[in-house]
């Protein structure tokens, strides 16, 4: 069940429940000014008839026709008696005569009003007083005077009343209804918005959610989209993170499949193979822990320690060239001595091994890594004498699985992800034309980044 019928079902509830109430309360206060009504207008009867009305020697005496023409007619919707203080029927009107009735006896001096039925199952309204009444010699005798009217003519007026009370409550429900509807109906109007809204970013129809909701429903939009976002941006960077480790594993799986050649040419001892097998293992081992730490972490620097340039970029220059054997890369290796950078050892591996990787794969021939300093900044360029890349193609080629040459190995990850890395160490990645007219890129890392040694 909706909201909204929900909403509907619980005003439909109360409502009924205040128009049942309304309808039987005004129904009782109908009858009992109905009531009140027929009581005055019998007292005002009952009075008339005691102001005909004798006491002589302690029996009552009232003329066999009284003023009230409707007493003197037998069919006659008026009736009269009047009973002494023994109970027994002292007078009682021509109208009352084919009449027996039997009637509730008030107490002395007070007025009794309430329902009788005669004979033939006929309701009337009766008002009785019981009086006291002296005589000619001053002695007092009680008498009951009772007025009769005729309950038919009244009660079918008031079963109208009712009906008129009914069908009258029963509208102004029904308009009460409409109108809550169109209340619910306008209220929830911003949030099944915001449901049709939710439904479209599951089916990928629409990106995020609007701001055109309500003042109540914004806050908590934004608060979707950030969370929308939020879980974009995490699935972007796994996806990223997977895509960086098949990336970085290609260089030590190209280094493995290049010492298993060599084994099968019996170009390697067993010591040298398995030592150098365990070195890309680990390797990869250590490559696979880096990635998933920055799949969780982001860019976050982990732990920096100070990092050769000599010994890391000596090491992935060796394993290229085993990878890229059958190229016969000439690399010139300029690396001012003792050039360290602070920094995290698997961060500065990944820069490194995809600059170099790059040089090595375009290249035809000719490679050259420099790495030197001055007060503000130290510097690591490669330079290749491969194509080069054009000038308004530049920008584009850090962006993620962008690759110029279609026909060379890879999916385009290496300087994105050099590119991502070096932003959380504020360095910055340029791009020129070597010597040779191929490809130069250039590190500039700022010195308060990096130590000396």
């Amino acid at each position: 069940m909706s909201i909204a019928q929900r909403l509907f079902l619980i005003s439909f509830l109360i409502l009924g429940f205040i128009a049942l109430a309304v309808a039987v309360g005004l129904g009782k206060a109908h009858s009992l000014n109905v009531e009140t009504l027929i009581r005055e207008r019998l007292k005002l009867i009952n009075y008339s008839l005691l102001s005909q009305a004798d006491n002589f020697s302690g029996e009552i005496y009232l003329p066999h026709t009284v003023n009230d023409e409707r007493f003197n007619e037998e069919d006659s919707p008026l009736l009269a008696q009047v009973y002494d203080d023994q109970g027994r029927l002292a007078w009682r009107s021509i109208s009352a005569t084919t009449h027996q009735l039997s009637l509730p006896q008030p107490e002395a001096g007070q007025w009794l009003f309430g329902l009788a039925v005669d004979e033939q199952g006929q309701n009337y309204y009766s008002l009785s007083y019981n009086t006291s009444w002296p005589d000619e010699f001053g002695r007092h005798s009680r008498f009951v005077f009772s007025v009769l009217e005729k309950a038919d003519g009244y009660q079918e007026r008031q079963r109208n009343v009712y009906w008129i009370i009914a069908i009258s409550t029963g509208l102004v429900l029904l308009a009460l209804l409409l109108l809550q509807w169109l209340i619910v109906r306008l209220s929830l109007k911003p949030l099944q918005k915001l449901s049709r809204d939710i439904q479209n970013l599951n089916s990928g129809d629409q990106e995020k959610l609007s701001s055109s909701y309500s003042k109540d429903l914004n806050p908590m939009a934004l608060d979707l989209n950030l969370m929308i976002d939020n879980e974009r941006r995490q699935r972007q960077r796994y996806h990223d993170r997977m895509a960086d480790l098949s990336h970085s594993l290609k260089t030590p799986l190209s280094v493995l499949r290049g010492l298993s050649h060599e084994a099968e040419e019996d170009l390697i001892d067993k010591k040298q193979l398995s030592q150098s097998m365990n070195k890309q293992l680990r390797r990869m081992r250590d490559i696979v822990d880096y990635q998933l730490q920055r799949a969780v972490t982001g860019n976050q620097q982990a732990s920096f320690v100070a990092v050769s340039l000599e010994q890391e970029v000596g090491a992935i220059i060796k394993a290229l060239q085993k990878v890229y054997l059958d190229k016969n890369i000439q690399c010139q290796i300029n690396i001012e001595k003792g050039l360290s950078v602070y920094a995290d050892e698997q961060d500065m591996a990944e820069v490194f091994g995809n600059l170099c990787d790059n040089a090595f794969k375009y290249g035809k021939s000719q490679v050259a890594v420099d790495a030197w300093q001055d007060k503000k900044a130290w510097y690591f360029s490669v330079s290749d004498d491969g194509p080069g890349i054009p000038e308004n193609e530049q920008d584009s080629i850090f962006e993620r699985g962008v690759r110029l040459d279609s026909q060379a190995e890879g999916q385009g990850f290496g300087l994105a992800l050099v590119r991502e890395i070096l932003a959380s160490y504020q360095a910055e990645l340029s791009l020129s034309s070597s010597q040779w007219q191929g490809a130069k890129l250039q590190l500039r890392f700022p010195k308060h980044n990096s130590s000396t040694s």
